[in-house]
C-alpha cells in the first residue's frame, strides 16, 4: 500500500480509539464499564465524528509537517497524539464560563485522561500505518 493510502487508513482507524474511550468513560450517557456492548458501540459511533474532526483539523496538519521532515515514527506519533488531545482538552473547556481558576482546574483534571487517550491514539496510528506499509513492501518483494 502506498504511503498516502496507508496514512489515510491510519487516519480513519485512529479516531475509534478516543470514541471507544469516551464511550467507556461516559456513564452519564449510558456508557461506562457496566454498559452493554450495543450501548458502547452506539456511543462510539456517536463520538467517532467528533474525534475525526479533531484528527482532521489538528493531527493531519501536524502529520504533514512531520512527514515533510521525515520524522513520522513511533515516538513522534505518540507525542503528537498526546499533544493533539491536550489541545482538544483546552478547546473543549473554552470559553470559561466560570472564573479562570476553575477553567485551569478543569483542564488540569482532564489532561491526564485525554493525553493518555491521545498517546494511545498515536500508537494505534503508527501501528496501523506501519502494518499497511509492511504489507506493501512484502508484496513488492514477492
Amino acid at each position: 500500500m502506498k504511503d498516502n493510502n496507508a496514512s489515510l487508513v491510519a487516519f480513519l482507524v485512529t479516531p475509534a480509539v478516543p470514541a471507544v474511550a469516551f464511550a467507556l468513560s461516559s456513564p452519564g450517557l449510558g456508557g461506562g464499564l457496566e454498559a452493554g456492548a450495543s450501548t458502547l458501540a452506539g456511543l462510539s459511533v456517536l463520538f467517532y465524528p467528533f474525534a475525526l474532526v479533531a484528527v482532521g483539523l489538528i493531527a493531519l496538519p501536524l502529520f504533514l509537517v512531520f512527514r515533510t521532515f521525515g520524522q513520522v515514527g513511533l515516538a513522534s506519533s505518540v507525542a503528537a497524539g498526546a499533544l493533539v488531545s491536550g489541545l482538544v482538552t483546552v478547546v473543549l473547556q473554552l470559553p470559561p464560563a466560570s472564573p479562570l481558576t476553575d477553567w485551569f482546574r478543569n483542564v488540569a483534571n482532564a489532561l491526564p485522561f485525554m493525553c493518555s487517550v491521545g498517546a494511545l491514539s498515536g500508537l494505534v496510528f503508527w501501528a496501523v500505518r506501519k502494518a499497511c506499509m509492511v504489507g506493501r513492501s512484502e508484496r513488492a518483494g514477492a
